[in-house]
């Protein structure tokens, strides 16, 4: 019972000597739109696995538009410098046009990146979300601190 104890221990060790948690900030394109966005996430690893609950303003001419997002990914180090992931997520849109009613509808969302593992970790990520008024890509460009 006690090398299981062990072992269970020097699991958990890597597990956690693995992980990684912080903030990033991030700006892009909303392409359909034509809309510069900032946006703040929390990003924690595990493993080779992501989760990365976030929030995007997106600068729309006539209203106001956000996201609120938690997206999952399988990520890869394909050199020790380099990261690639593909991921989904789940999230929230919440429109003010100008003359028009509020909304906030369900969005679901695909994506795929590549980060730089060196201080400030700089990284490009595409998504394309799917909804109701804003089918669309977006272009992201952030870093993780």
């Amino acid at each position: 019972m006690r090398h299981g104890k062990i072992l269970l221990g020097l699991v958990v060790l890597l597990l956690c000597s693995q992980a990684y948690a912080g903030w990033g900030l991030r700006t892009g394109s909303y392409t359909q739109n034509n809309a510069a966005f900032v946006g703040l996430e929390y990003k924690l690893n595990l493993l080779l696995v992501g989760v990365n609950p976030n929030v995007e303003y997106v600068f729309v001419d006539g209203g106001q538009m956000a996201t609120f997002n938690l997206d999952g990914m399988l990520q890869v180090g394909l050199l020790p410098l380099v990261s690639v992931w593909g991921g989904a997520g789940f999230g929230w849109l919440y429109s003010n046009p100008d003359n028009a009613s509020t909304s906030t509808e369900n969005i679901f969302q695909l994506l795929a990146g590549v980060g730089l593992n060196i201080p400030l970790k700089p990284y490009v990520q595409f998504k394309y979300i799917t909804s109701k008024v804003n089918d669309g890509f977006v272009l992201g460009l952030g870093v993780r601190f």
